[in-house]
């Protein structure tokens, strides 16, 4: 029989004031909220292919890895760019 995946429940907050922002559950910005989201649905997908791999389903389980890790590898590229661009846009701003 299969076991039923486990799901979890989450809240993160767009935060205003930036004294309440921890970077875990509360966020100063859409980009820091957008990068938070995106690395709990690659941990989602690691635990899923995990659960698929003990229970046998080596398929579904190299699926699942595989689309984690292209979504990491995205976001590891979407992250650098913004922060590339960040730093040229302040670069020229200073001088």
């Amino acid at each position: 029989m299969e076991r039923a995946l486990e799901h979890t429940k989450a809240i993160f907050v767009l935060e205003d004031d930036i004294s309440k922002v921890d970077y875990q559950h509360r966020f100063g910005s859409g980009d820091d909220l957008i990068y938070q989201l995106a690395d709990e649905i690659y941990r989602c997908y690691q635990q899923e292919a995990e659960q698929c791999s003990i229970s046998g389903d080596v398929k579904a389980a190299e699926i699942k890895r595989n689309i984690s890790n292209k979504m990491h590898e995205e976001l590891d590229k979407a992250y650098n760019s913004v922060l590339k661009n960040s730093i040229i846009i302040t670069t020229s701003t200073d001088a």
